[in-house]
């Protein structure tokens, strides 16, 4: 699992230096700029996959692939529950539990960071252990608390133009209008 910082593929670039990873990844409206990036992934990555490639992803799953994957976007109210993320509501997606109940795979947070002297750093934290409990918020909940370790640690380096907050039951962007 993964968080959007800017440094985004360069997170799964440095692991594949030590296990075959798949990545998962939102195909780009521009055609030209998704053949580029994507032929760019297929470099460093066994496969990528568009995150709507469902049957890739059980495929690879079953096949026990290692999956870049993070579930730090807001993809609307219908494919989520509202689960705190920096003490806000969020939008969550619940797939990140039904991934790991499809073999019981063991799922962790894998973060990369720029520092300071130019270098980059690659951190994995624990398994999440005793995960998914089956009970949609709180599995939310607990994924995005592992999400904000990763992001308190270079809170500036996180892609927060995604709009994280923009599904509301108020309506759309009801944070972001005030």
């Amino acid at each position: 699992m993964g968080a959007h910082f800017s440094t985004l593929d360069l997170g799964g670039l440095l692991f594949r230096f030590y296990y075959p990873v798949d990545a998962m990844y939102r195909k780009n409206n521009n055609p030209l700029l998704e053949q580029v990036i994507t032929e760019g992934r297929k470099r460093f990555f066994d496969q990528a996959i568009e995150r709507s490639d469902i049957r890739s992803v059980i495929r690879n799953l079953r096949k026990n692939h290692i999956i870049w994957y993070a579930p730090d976007q807001d993809f609307g109210l219908h494919q989520s529950v509202m689960a705190p993320f920096f003490g806000v509501p969020a939008a969550t997606i619940t797939a990140t539990s039904r991934m790991v109940n499809l073999n019981k795979s063991p799922i962790l947070m894998l973060a990369q960071h720029r520092l300071a002297n130019g270098q980059y750093e690659l951190e994995l934290f624990p398994v999440i252990e005793d995960f998914p409990t089956g009970d949609d918020i709180q599995d939310a909940t607990r994924i995005n608390a592992e999400l904000e370790k990763a992001i308190r640690k270079d809170p500036e380096q996180y892609m927060w133009v995604h709009r994280r907050f923009k599904s509301h039951p108020k309506g759309k962007n009801y944070l972001y209008k005030q």
